[in-house]
């Protein structure tokens, strides 16, 4: 699908995503994209269900539940889906067609074989190829959409034609599909490869001029287009042995198409196809001149103006015949089969005007936290922040309740810094953490550097110690009744810090560590001491030089 080798090309300005960053927004969606993942899961079912299509699509589900789980993925991110299906055939895409149907039907007894020699994984493997995605299966997506009120419209002939010209009409906001067609049809944003989870790929035209291998930066749009024809697409199958960076060395040297198509005949390492100059025209007018369903206007048009020296009967051997607007209506409604023009049931139109410009949302069910998980857990994880920051605010605004004093505590501290207080619930706005208004007590410390204890190490008289934290305690208290009007308790088992000028940190006297019982290993380390003496490292004096056996002897 698409042009060969073109992804890898414009791999550097294509950015992984979120569909999320299109809030509010709509995504055109290709709805075969994801009919053709959506089938691969039940080929089985889909190649060997029933007798015809029809009955085949109606006897599986799992492809239309697929289909309905990513809308409603883009649903939960606030992304209204705008389905786009395909419609008619091409004449253009004619050969391509006959290629794929010959390589279904041999994967499809190649399946058939190993399932009944009753290898089941090799049989689905073949069968996962030979599957074909139906109008059959398309309806019956599209009546689950109607279910949920989704918008969506089948397309006059080809998807990608009618998802470009919702792009450049500004009609959505970005593309959801797997075909790189897209990217010659000049669509503006381009969402590729996403996942069940909402990353993908995003590319934008506007940024094709920032690749330098090959060089895009002065190719026209339709030098782009002669570039991706002559490496190989759905409408040309592209001359041999020739890529995109072969195809683009042609188109920059040249820049014309009888240039090239000389260039390309007179080259003796290329084998030209006979058709070659017929097959590029064709390809060119399928990409430029195709036909589209404009939903505003409700009438059907060529995406591009065709030229003035194109026939109508060249014009319709591209792109087929021309529909009356009543016809490409009633096909983009699923009311008429795009293949066979049969009706298929009076349905409710999805394309008025109220629908492209005010897309309904129907109310989806809050979501458990194990599904937000598997979609990509970024909502799970912002509500569960969301729930913690709440619980902190919430605390720093309340603290402890059933400690007495806190109310006029917090209405001290608020009065302070300058903030507005609320005299009914004593709270300080802005919130202070506890940590500003409360101290710990500190950590205990060796007697020698404690504040409590002389420089020498020796500990002040008990009667002195209890006085100066006494006062200390009493001064800090003293300061928050006169600026809360209020008296603080003697229960606080924690100091108010109320100057934040004051160097001096109110520290509580705090009873001594309780010692354990010795254990065994330090009864044994004493009885060793006491055999074998004092070691070196317990600072033990220094035993007496011999000075006679070190002494100098004279020579």
């Amino acid at each position: 699908m698409g042009i060969h080798s073109l992804l890898p090309v414009l791999k550097p300005i294509c950015f992984e995503r979120h569909i999320s960053e299109f809030r509010h927004g709509r995504a055109g969606v290709d709805g075969y994209s994801w009919l053709h993942k959506g089938a691969a899961s039940c080929a089985v079912e889909l190649c060997t269900g029933g007798e015809t299509a029809a009955e085949r699509a109606r006897g599986c589900r799992r492809y239309v539940e697929y289909f309905m789980l990513r809308v409603r993925m883009l649903r939960h991110y606030q992304v209204e889906p705008v389905v786009v299906f395909d419609g008619g055939r091409v004449p253009a895409k004619e050969r391509t067609e006959q290629d794929r149907r010959r390589s279904r039907d041999k994967h499809l007894a190649l399946g058939r074989r190993e399932l009944a020699r009753g290898n089941l994984a090799a049989a689905e493997a073949f069968l996962q190829r030979a599957v074909d995605v139906t109008p059959h299966m398309a309806l019956e997506v599209i009546r689950e959409l109607r279910k949920a009120g989704v918008a969506y419209c089948v397309a006059p002939y080809e998807a990608d034609a009618q998802l470009a010209y919702l792009s450049r009409h500004e009609l959505v906001d970005v593309i959801i599909t797997e075909d790189s067609d897209l990217v010659v049809y000049r669509a503006k944003r381009i969402f590729f490869k996403m996942d069940r989870y909402g990353y993908g790929e995003l590319f934008e035209y506007r940024n094709l001029g920032a690749i330098n291998e090959p060089n895009l930066l002065t190719f026209t749009p339709e030098m782009l287009m002669w570039m991706c024809v002559l490496a190989g697409c759905d409408f040309f199958e592209g001359v041999p042995g020739v890529g995109v960076r072969r195809a683009h060395q042609l188109v920059f040297r040249h820049r014309r198409l009888e240039r090239i198509f000389h260039a390309i005949r007179t080259n003796p390492k290329l084998s030209a196809p006979p058709d070659l100059e017929d097959g590029v025209r064709r390809a060119v007018l399928a990409f430029t001149c195709h036909w589209v369903y404009d939903p505003t206007r409700v009438q059907l048009l060529h995406l591009d103006k065709p030229p003035a020296h194109v026939s109508a009967a060249e014009l319709e051997a591209a792109i087929g015949a021309p529909l009356s607007d009543a016809d490409a209506a009633a096909i983009a409604a699923a009311r008429l089969c795009p293949l066979t023009r049969e009706p298929l049931g009076q349905e409710t139109e999805m394309w008025g005007e109220a629908t492209v410009t005010e897309p309904t949302t129907a109310a989806q069910p809050s979501p458990s936290h194990r599904s937000l998980v598997r979609r990509g857990g970024r909502e799970f994880w912002a509500r569960v922040a969301k729930t913690v920051a709440t619980k902190r605010v919430l605390a720093m605004q309340s603290g402890p309740s059933d400690a007495p004093g806190d109310a006029s505590s917090r209405l001290a501290v608020g009065r302070a810094r300058g903030g507005k207080v609320d005299a009914d619930a004593g709270t300080a706005w802005p919130p202070v953490r506890p940590d500003d208004t409360i101290t710990k007590q500190p950590r205990q410390t060796s007697p020698a550097f404690n504040n409590s204890h002389s420089r020498d190490g020796t500990s002040p008289p008990p009667s002195d110690r209890d006085d100066s934290c006494t006062a200390r305690t009493a001064d800090a208290e003293d300061h928050a009744r006169g600026a809360a009007s209020a008296a603080t308790s003697d229960d606080l088992q924690l100091s108010l810090v109320t100057q934040a000028s004051s160097p001096d940190v109110i520290a509580l006297a705090t009873p001594p560590p309780k010692l354990g019982r010795p254990s065994r290993w330090s009864k044994r380390a004493a009885a060793s001491r006491e055999q074998c003496g004092p070691s070196p490292g317990n600072h033990s004096p220094t035993p007496p030089v011999d000075s006679q056996r070190y002494a100098r002897t004279p020579q």
